[in-house]
């Protein structure tokens, strides 16, 4: 192997660590390569690219991620707004049919908040800390009821994430099921890896609880999670970073992030606000990439729909909780200028929903 300097048509600011490329250009009179033109992998093939048909009804995939249940400042209105509505136990009978038509929520980690997990404690004798209960059992308990609700009337995948109680190095194995002694007893529950990969009425979900994205955030200039992706998806490779700044197991004859077949839907957790994009490849892939956003802080869920693959973010902001601009409002349903995927003319349901005074909304 060789190390040499790369100058010219790059930016190695904008470079991710991990990721390989082809560049072509000229060795200088001072050791360095002059790159003229440079590229990644290209998409790997894709099963079935085309997409046609099979559904003929709309089919919704629902995908939340950075609930953050025990922080101090957690709000359950929009939450229970959400689980409220996925259940049927709220709304008008249109936003009910609509809502009839989520087959599968995802919930993309992070799940507890940061603040459970205790760092002092561990640093004290036992004797000192045997009969203090930890943040984190109350909050996965609080998490198992949310749980229990959702499972009754969805199928749900639960994937880890950084502050959830799995372990720490990627891939992340699936959060124990004694952690979930109510919902674990429904078959339409599901704990799953991170990443995790799903084919869904022959369309292939990858997703990653956001780690990914935000580590190589922090070692470049780039700030669109969906412009990361895109570049992941590129070099073929989700998580470039590891083992050099990201936690991951250590693999020794095989890489378990490298992309051998090209998703339909590659989305990422906790990210700082809702992004999509659609990326194409030269033999004819496409690949819907969905950031979704920190549900703590924004309120809002991802849908994607099976039928057409369109997306746009809904938003439970409440009289009470402020959303992500600090305007507080009723409940929106408006797709993000951004969201793309939608066909002209395309009529969504309207949704306005207040609680009746006798309703559970804890």
């Amino acid at each position: 192997t060789q190390r040499i300097s790369l100058v010219g048509g790059i930016t190695t600011s904008d470079a991710i660590t991990g990721t390989i490329i082809c560049a072509m250009g000229h060795e200088t009179a001072g050791g360095k390569f002059e790159v003229e033109e440079w590229s990644y992998c290209g998409l790997p093939a894709q099963l079935n690219a085309q997409i046609s048909g099979p559904i003929d009804d709309d089919r919704y995939v629902a995908i939340i991620s950075g609930i953050s249940l025990g922080h101090p400042s957690f709000d359950p209105m929009p939450l229970q707004l959400f689980v409220d509505l996925i259940t049927g136990q709220l709304g008008s009978l249109k936003d009910q049919s609509f809502y009839s038509k989520v087959v599968r929520l995802i919930i993309a980690g992070d799940s507890l908040s940061k603040n459970t997990r205790d760092s002092a404690s561990a640093k004290q004798a036992k004797y000192l800390s045997n009969k203090v209960k930890a943040a984190s059992i109350s909050a996965a308990q609080e998490l198992d009821d949310i749980l229990t609700q959702l499972v009754s009337c969805v199928n749900v995948d639960v994937m880890p994430g950084q502050f959830d109680p799995a372990s720490f190095s990627l891939p992340q194995q699936p959060l124990h099921r004694c952690i979930f002694p109510q919902a674990a007893q429904y078959t339409s529950f599901q704990s799953v890896t991170n990443p995790y990969e799903a084919d869904l009425d022959g369309i292939t979900f990858l997703g990653t609880s956001g780690q990914n994205i935000q580590n190589i955030r922090q070692y470049t200039r780039l700030n669109s999670g969906a412009v990361i992706a895109e570049i992941t998806l590129h070099s073929r490779h989700i998580a470039p970073t590891c083992p050099d700044t990201l936690g991951c197991y250590p693999y020794i004859d095989e890489d378990p992030f490298i992309l051998r077949d090209c998703p339909h839907v590659y989305f990422c957790g906790n990210q700082k606000r809702f992004e999509t994009k659609l990326v194409e490849g030269d033999q004819g892939q496409k690949t819907l990439v969905v950031c979704v956003p920190k549900f703590f802080d924004s309120h809002q869920v991802v849908l994607v729909n099976l039928k057409d693959l369109s997306c746009f973010p809904v938003s439970f902001a409440t009289l009470l909780a402020p959303s992500a601009g600090g305007e507080a409002g009723n409940l929106d349903y408006t797709p993000e200028e951004d969201s793309g995927g939608e066909e002209e003319g395309e009529e969504l349901p309207d949704v306005n929903v207040t609680p009746d005074g006798d309703d559970d909304m804890e």
